[in-house]
C-alpha cells in the first residue's frame, strides 16, 4: 500500500493509512499460530509503587544467551518470541539490591508472569560495592525514553551510541562538558567565545549552534553555558543522524537528559572546592508524594563562588532546577522541567587567533613600527603563525580581569508519555529556551611568526557574536511492536522539529580613539594598557576596565531558522539472528534573515534581510545487523542526510582591510552527507565492548585564495568590467571548494577488568582530509594550472596546496582511559587513575606546521562511610598533575569555513577539586 501526500494538507491522511496498515498486520498476526511462548511481569519497589527504565536480563538456561529489556512507565518488562526453554529473569535498577528469579518454563503459544518487589540498596548496613555495580554506575546500558531510538538496548542499535553517566560526572568532578568530554575519546568539542561556549562533535566534524543538540529529545542551543549536575545523563550518537533527528551536521547527536524524580524520597547535599577559592554547594532533592505517589519531583539548586586558577579572575555559577510529573491515570504520565543557569566567568585566558596562508611564498608587505610608549610594533598585511607550544594558562594578561562572560541560560519544557499496551506508546514534548549572552572576551590576534598579538576585545555589540538566542522545539513520537507472520517489527514514527531566533546588536561597536567609550581595542584605553604584547610577555590592563555591555545597545532578532520534519524507522526480525533497520526522515529547513536600517537610534527599523532560503529532502538510513548470540551484534549501515546549507557572509571593512564578497549573504545550496559503517559490539555482566570504522563524506565551503582588485576603480570587483590586480581591497567568492573526507576506526571498553580494578577508555583514530579542493587566482599567477576554468575574470583552479591535507584542529589520535582501583583494605575507599593522549594537529590549512600531540594525567581517590547512619563521600582529584601546557583546541573562528583567523584555545593547568557528598 502507497500514500503520497503532497504539503502538510494529507499529513492526517497518511496517519490514518498508517494506522490502518498497522491494523491488518495486528489482525494477521492475530490469526497466526505460534511455536513460542513469552515472559512478562513488573517491577516495584518496596512500597508496590512501579519502577520505570529498570534494566532486566534474561538468560536461556540451556545456552546461557541473554537478551535485555527495560520497564515502560508502568514498571512493566516483556520479552517475546522465546524459544521453548528454561529461563531466569534479573531485575536491577540503581538503588535497590538486585533480584534473581528461579527457573521459568516456557511453553509453546503460553505466557509466563514474573514479577519483582526489589528493596533499597540502603536497608544493607554494609556501605561495600558490590560486584558489578560499577557497570551500572559509568555505564549505561539502555538510552533514555522520548527519542526515536529509546529505550532500545544499545547493543542491538547499529550505530556507535556512548553514555556519559551521572555518577561518571560526578566521581569525576565534571562541572562543564569540556571537563567531560574527555572520558569518552570518541567525542570532541569546538571552543568557541569562551571556556565553557563550545560545540561539541565526533569523527572530527564541525557541530554547530543547536542542529544535532538535543534536551530530552528536542533540540536546544548548545552554545551558551549549562551546568552538567543538572543532568542524569548525556547520550552520544556518532556521525550522521539525520534519518531520525532531521537535517543536521554530521557531527553526531547529543542528547543531554534532564533528572528524573526519584521513587524514593532522595536528598543529598555536596560542598566542592575547586582552583585557587572557588567555593560550590549543591543541593539535588526527588521524590514522590500523595496517594500512590502521583506526583514526583527532583530539585537541583547550585551557588558557586570565588577566584579561578588565575590570580583576579572570578568564576561564579548559580543554578536553580525543578522537574515535576503526575500520573493522572494508571498509563499517563505529565511533567515539566524548569532551569536557570547564570554564568560569570571573566580573567580566564582568551583565546588566540592567527591568519594562516594557502601560498606559501606568502610575506608581510607592510611594516609598522611600534608607537610611542608600546613595546611592539604591528605588521599589517602579514600572515601570522601560533606557537605550537602553547604558554602557561595561569599568567595573567591572555585575559583580562575585566573582560569574560556574563551569560544565562533559562529552559522550559512540558512533556507527556502514555503507554496504549506493553506494546504501544507515546512521547510527546515542548520546549522553549532564552539565552542572553553578554560577552566581552579578550582576543589575542597575532601578527607575526614570533608570538606578537594585539588584544581585543571581542564584543557582541561588534555584530560578530549572537547577543541572545531563542528556540522553540517539538517532540513527538510513537513507537511500538508488532508481528507479520514470523517476522517482528519494532517501528517508530513521529515529528520534531524547531524555531531557532538569533539576536544581534543594533548599532555595533566602531569607536577606536582613546576618547571613545566604545573602542575595541584595548590600547585605545587609558594608560595603563595592554594593546600589544608578545606571547611570553603577556601585559596587564590596570584600567578602570572595559565594560560596554551595560545595555546601551539594543538587540534585535536578526534570523529565524525554522526546521520541520517527519520520520520513520522499522526495525525487522527476519531470524533471531539477522535483522534489517531502517528509517527516514522528510525534512523542510528554511530561514527568515533581517537587518537595520536607517540612523540609529531613532530612524533605526529592521527590515527583511539578503540570504533566505527553503530546503527540503529526504535522509535515509539502511542497517544489516547479525547477532551471533543475544549480547552480540555485528552491523553494517549506510546513512545519508540533508544539511542546512551555509550563507556567505556579507561584505566587511573599508579601505585596505575591506573584503568584498561577490555572492554577499547569498545561501549555498542544501548539503548532502553520507556516511559507511561497519560496527560490533558485545554487552556482558563484566564488560562492554564495542568497535567501528567508518567513512564519512560532508561537502566543505570557503571563500578560497584571495585575490583583489583596485581601489580606484571599484566596477573592477570580483573582476567584473576589468582586470584583477594584487594590490587594493580584498574580494572573494563563497562556495563549496571541496570535500572534507574522514575515515576512521573508534573503539570503546568498560567494565572489570578484575575484581578490583575496573576501567571505562577508548581510542579513536582519524584520518580527516580536504579533498577536490580548488582556490580562485588572478591571470597570470604562478600557481595557475592548465586545468583552471574561468569565473568572472578570474580563475577557478584546483588548489594543490590544500588538497589531501589533514583538516586543521582535528588529531589523528585520541585516547583516554579511566582505571579505578578498590584497595583491598578498604571496601569503601578507591584509587582513580585517567590517562589522556592527543596527537599532533595541523595548524593551517596548508599543513606547513603542526601543534605537538600532549598527555595528562590526573590521579583522585573517593571514601564513603556512614555519618550518623546516612552515607558521605569525600572525593578528590589531581587534574593534569605534571601541568602540561597545551592548546585545547585550534579551529576556524567561524566554523563554516568563512573568511576569517584560525583560533586556538589554551587548555586548563594543573587543578585540584575536592568534595564532601552526604546523603540525608
Amino acid at each position: 500500500m502507497v500514500f503520497k501526500t503532497k504539503g502538510q494538507g494529507n499529513w492526517r491522511g497518511l496517519l490514518v493509512g498508517c494506522l490502518l496498515c498497522l491494523c491488518a498486520t495486528l489482525c494477521t498476526f492475530a490469526q497466526s499460530g505460534s511455536t513460542t511462548g513469552r515472559i512478562t511481569g513488573t517491577v516495584k519497589d518496596p512500597s508496590q509503587a512501579v519502577l520505570a527504565n529498570v534494566p532486566v536480563v534474561l538468560t536461556n538456561v540451556q545456552t546461557n544467551e541473554k537478551a535485555t529489556s527495560v520497564t515502560n512507565a508502568r514498571g512493566e518488562y516483556t520479552f517475546s518470541a522465546l524459544p521453548v526453554g528454561t529461563y531466569t529473569i534479573e531485575a536491577d535498577a540503581q538503588g535497590f539490591n538486585p533480584s534473581v528469579s528461579g527457573a521459568i518454563n516456557v511453553a509453546a503459544g503460553q505466557s509466563a508472569s514474573t514479577d519483582f518487589s526489589l528493596t533499597l540498596a540502603g536497608n544493607v548496613e554494609s556501605v561495600a560495592v558490590k560486584a558489578g555495580s560499577f557497570e551500572n554506575a559509568y555505564r549505561v546500558d539502555v538510552l533514555a525514553p522520548a527519542t526515536p531510538l529509546g529505550p532500545t538496548p544499545i547493543v542491538n542499535l547499529p550505530y556507535t551510541i556512548n553514555v556519559i553517566s551521572h555518577q561518571l560526572i560526578a566521581d569525576t568532578h565534571s562541572r562543564d562538558f569540556k571537563q567531560i568530554a574527555k572520558y569518552l575519546p570518541l567525542v570532541s568539542f569546538q571552543e568557541m567565545q569562551g571556556p565553557e561556549i563550545l560545540r561539541p562533535e565526533t569523527r572530527g566534524m564541525q557541530g554547530t549552534n543547536m542542529q544535532g543538540d538535543r534536551m530530552d529529545g528536542m533540540g536546544f542551543a548548545v552554545t551558551v553555558p549549562f551546568a552538567l549536575e543538572e543532568y542524569q545523563q548525556i547520550e552520544v550518537l556518532s556521525g550522521v543522524g539525520g534519518s531520525m533527528y532531521g537535517p543536521s551536521n554530521p557531527s553526531g547527536t547529543f542528547n543531554f537528559v534532564t533528572k528524573a524524580p526519584t521513587e524514593d524520597r532522595f536528598n543529598e547535599a555536596e560542598v566542592d572546592y575547586e582552583g585557587r577559592s572557588v567555593m560550590t554547594g549543591h543541593l539535588d532533592l526527588g521524590g514522590r508524594l500523595g496517594p500512590k505517589k502521583i506526583f514526583g519531583y527532583r530539585i537541583n539548586g547550585l551557588v558557586g563562588d570565588g577566584t579561578g586558577y588565575v590570580t583576579n579572575s572570578q568564576l561564579r555559577r548559580q543554578l536553580a532546577d525543578i522537574t515535576l510529573d503526575a500520573r493522572p491515570f494508571a498509563h499517563t504520565t505529565i511533567g515539566g522541567n524548569f532551569s536557570f543557569y547564570n554564568l560569570w566567568q571573566h580573567g580566564y585566558p582568551g583565546w588566540f587567533s592567527y591568519n594562516s596562508t594557502q601560498n606559501p611564498t606568502a610575506k608581510c608587505t607592510t611594516v609598522n613600527p611600534a608607537p610611542s610608549g608600546y613595546k611592539f610594533g604591528y605588521n599589517s598585511g602579514c600572515y601570522s603563525t601560533l606557537p605550537v607550544n602553547a604558554p602557561d594558562p595561569e599568567r595573567q594578561g591572555y585575559g583580562q580581569r575585566f573582560l569574560g562572560s556574563n551569560t544565562n541560560n533559562q529552559i522550559a519544557e512540558v512533556k507527556l508519555t502514555h503507554d496504549f499496551s506493553p506494546n504501544w506508546h507515546l512521547n510527546l514534548g515542548v520546549l522553549h529556551q532564552i539565552s542572553y549572552r553578554n560577552l566581552t572576551t579578550a582576543v589575542n590576534a597575532l601578527f607575526d611568526s614570533k608570538g606578537d598579538y594585539q588584544t581585543e576585545a571581542e564584543n557582541i555589540f561588534q555584530g560578530t557574536i549572537s547577543g541572545r538566542f531563542q528556540v522553540k522545539s517539538d517532540l513527538g513520537y510513537v513507537t511500538g511492536k508488532f508481528k507479520t507472520g514470523s517476522v517482528s517489527h519494532a517501528v517508530v514514527f513521529g515529528s520534531t522539529g524547531y524555531r531557532f531566533a538569533t539576536w544581534g546588536p543594533t548599532n555595533s561597536l566602531t569607536g577606536t580613539t582613546t576618547t571613545s567609550p566604545t573602542a575595541k581595542f584595548l590600547c585605545a584605553l587609558n594608560a595603563p594598557h595592554a594593546c600589544y604584547a608578545n606571547i611570553n610577555d603577556p601585559q596587564i590592563d590596570a584600567s578602570v576596565g572595559y565594560q560596554p555591555y551595560t545595555g546601551i545597545y539594543a538587540l534585535y532578532v536578526s534570523s529565524i531558522i525554522h526546521q520541520q520534519g517527519f520520520n520513520f524507522g522499522d526495525t525487522i526480525t527476519l531470524t533471531p539472528k539477522w535483522l534489517l533497520r531502517v528509517a527516514a526522515s522528510q525534512d523542510w529547513t528554511w530561514t527568515n534573515n533581517y537587518k537595520i536600517s536607517g540612523v540609529y537610534p531613532a530612524a533605526q527599523q529592521r527590515v527583511p534581510g539578503a540570504g533566505n532560503y527553503m530546503s527540503q529532502g529526504v535522509s535515509p538510513t539502511g542497517s544489516v545487523l547479525y547477532k551471533p548470540r543475544p549480547n552480540q551484534t555485528a552491523y553494517v549501515t549506510f546513512a545519508d542526510s540533508i544539511q542546512a546549507p551555509d550563507i556567505a557572509q556579507a561584505n566587511s571593512g573599508s579601505g585596505a582591510s575591506e573584503i568584498f564578497v561577490f555572492n554577499a549573504s547569498e545561501p549555498l545550496p542544501t548539503y548532502r552527507s553520507t556516511e559507511w559503517e561497519v560496527g560490533y559490539k558485545v554487552e556482558s555482566q563484566r564488560m562492554n565492548f564495542t568497535a567501528d570504522v567508518f567513512r564519512i563524506r560532508r561537502p566543505f565551503a570557503n571563500a578560497f585564495g584571495l585575490f583583489g582588485y583596485s581601489a580606484s576603480n571599484p566596477s573592477n570587483a570580483c573582476g567584473v568590467g576589468g582586470t584583477l590586480t594584487l594590490t587594493g581591497q580584498n574580494c572573494v567568492n563563497y562556495q563549496i571548494i571541496g570535500q572534507q573526507v574522514n575515515y576512521g576506526a573508534e573503539a570503546m571498553l568498560s567494565g572489570n577488568v578484575t575484581k578490583s580494578l575496573r576501567v571505562i577508555g577508548g581510542i579513536t583514530a582519524l584520518n580527516p582530509k580536504l579533498t577536490d579542493t580548488v582556490q580562485y587566482l588572478p591571470p597570470g599567477n604562478p600557481y595557475v594550472s592548465p586545468t583552471c576554468t574561468g569565473l568572472a575574470g578570474a580563475l577557478v583552479c584546483p588548489s594543490y596546496v590544500t588538497n589531501n591535507k589533514n583538516f586543521v584542529g582535528i588529531p589523528d589520535y585520541k585516547s583516554n582511559i579511566l582505571a579505578e582501583y578498590q584497595l583491598p583494605v578498604l571496601s569503601t575507599a578507591y584509587f582513580t587513575f585517567d590517562w589522556q593522549h592527543v596527537g599532533r594537529r595541523a595548524a593551517d590549512d596548508i599543513n606547513s606546521y603542526w601543534v605537538p600531540q600532549y598527555n595528562t594525567f590526573d590521579l583522585g581517590g573517593r571514601y564513603s562511610a556512614r555519618v550518623f547512619g546516612k552515607l558521605a563521600t569525600w572525593l578528590v582529584t589531581f587534574n593534569n598533575v605534571s601541568n602540561v601546557h597545551y592548546w585545547s583546541t585550534l579551529g576556524p573562528s567561524i566554523t563554516n569555513g568563512q573568511v576569517g583567523a584560525n583560533l586556538a584555545h589554551m587548555g586548563e593547568p594543573r587543578l585540584i577539586t575536592a568534595t564532601m557528598r552526604y546523603e540525608f
